[in-house]
């Protein structure tokens, strides 16, 4: 499948919504990056909103059509935008990781997010719409928002927003490649790789309770697999534990 084409759109609500919209218009099945300079209410994980200042970050949505990914395996295509990131911003520092499900961490502080909306259709997923946001030149926040960070706080000059979204396309583009054909043990490797904590007792909650576990790998359908200290092990849906 061909590269991304950018569409450039000077304001909008959500790049989701408006890929959800825009992806009824095509003819034909092509991958295609829906590129907001201005996102008033951008959707986050679990209906978290996403807050961004204008022409400052990235904020962008991908229509992409898998091949052969089944349901059950969605996670996949999470892991492989993931991974693409974070080999961006290696150029920047190795500090970057991925926090379990799919934030994109710098040391203990948040970065960017995405939130993925596949369709099905059949055994298989017909469509995804993959939303990225990206904190790159906003220098402040936001006090609601619990740790923020962006690249400008970390690198403390600003970055040609149009050249690190072309660049940001073509690794997400190779890692998708990678799921279309098939490469998952490659993919998964890379994400278990840049996972944040993993292979270290932290301390996490759930519900009322605090607990010390070990972040070991993934299931296949995302969920979290953690060695308790007796020994035990847990698995975790999204949402489920929180990271202290």
């Amino acid at each position: 499948m061909d590269n991304f084409t950018i569409l450039n759109i000077e304001s909008v609500n959500s790049t989701n919504n408006f890929a959800k919209e825009y992806i009824k218009t095509l003819t034909t099945k092509k991958n295609v990056c829906i590129n907001a300079h201005e996102q008033f209410s951008g959707k986050g994980q679990r209906e978290n909103t996403w807050l961004s200042e204008k022409r400052k970050n990235l904020s962008f949505s991908l229509i992409h059509f898998p091949k052969n990914v089944l349901p059950t395996e969605q996670f996949i295509i999470s892991k492989a935008v993931s991974v693409a990131i974070i080999s961006v911003f290696t150029q920047f520092s190795n500090n970057f990781k991925i926090k379990w499900p799919n934030d994109i961490y710098f040391n203990k502080k948040k970065i960017g997010g995405i939130l993925i909306e596949n369709s099905i259709s059949g055994k298989n997923i017909q469509s995804s719409i993959i939303g990225i946001g990206l904190n790159i030149n906003q220098l402040s926040f936001d006090k609601i928002l619990p740790n923020p960070i962006s690249l400008v706080n970390i690198i403390n000059t600003e970055t040609n927003l149009e050249d690190l979204l072309k660049e940001l396309l073509v690794e997400i583009k190779i890692q998708l490649d990678n799921v279309n054909n098939k490469n998952h043990v490659y993919i998964n490797s890379l994400y278990l790789k840049n996972l944040h904590q993993i292979n270290k007792f932290e301390f996490y909650k759930k519900g009322d309770n605090i607990f010390k576990g070990k972040i070991i790998g993934t299931e296949k359908s995302g969920l979290l697999i953690m060695e308790l200290e007796n020994g035990d092990i847990k698995k975790y849906d999204f949402k489920e534990i929180v990271f202290l």
